[in-house]
């Protein structure tokens, strides 16, 4: 051959390259799976506060078709339950696939809307904790308790 050069053919990678692969693989796992499950259950989170808002219309826009007067009594948001003529697909929390719990607060003619991981050992987790206890209190809007 002129020139000097020589073709060589290998037939794969040597057990070291494999290794390394791995390893730089395996190090990105670690370092991006904790971000993207935090992020997951913030997105739950998100969900769930925009489905206790969206039961909060729902309880308003029953209160003006029922002259000012919400539901006086306590339900689960499902099928039979008296809002069930303001959603077309029942809400579950994104947590623990149950539905909310609607409470009528007769003292001061108000209501407060459950997350139901607040009764289910099934919770929202957060950067600052566990949630205990989600709720939305239409004077004071979504709450969370550690």
């Amino acid at each position: 051959m002129k020139g000097g050069y020589k073709n060589f053919h290998t037939k794969g990678f040597t057990l070291l390259e494999l290794i390394i692969v791995i390893a730089i693989i395996s190090t990105l796992a670690m370092v991006l799976i904790p971000s993207l499950t935090e992020a997951r259950n913030q997105a739950k989170l998100i969900s769930c506060k925009t489905a206790i808002k969206n039961i909060s219309t729902m309880v308003e826009n029953y209160s003006v078709d029922n002259n000012d007067k919400y539901p006086n009594l306590d339900f689960q948001v499902t099928i039979s339950s008296p809002l069930k003529d303001y959603y077309t697909s029942i809400i579950k929390c994104p947590v623990s696939k149950d539905e909310y719990y609607y409470y009528y607060l007769s003292n001061s003619n108000s209501y407060q809307i459950y997350c139901p991981t607040s009764s289910s050992t099934l919770k929202h987790k957060t950067p600052k904790g566990i949630i205990q206890k989600l709720y939305f209190d239409p004077k004071e809007g979504t709450k969370e308790e550690y």
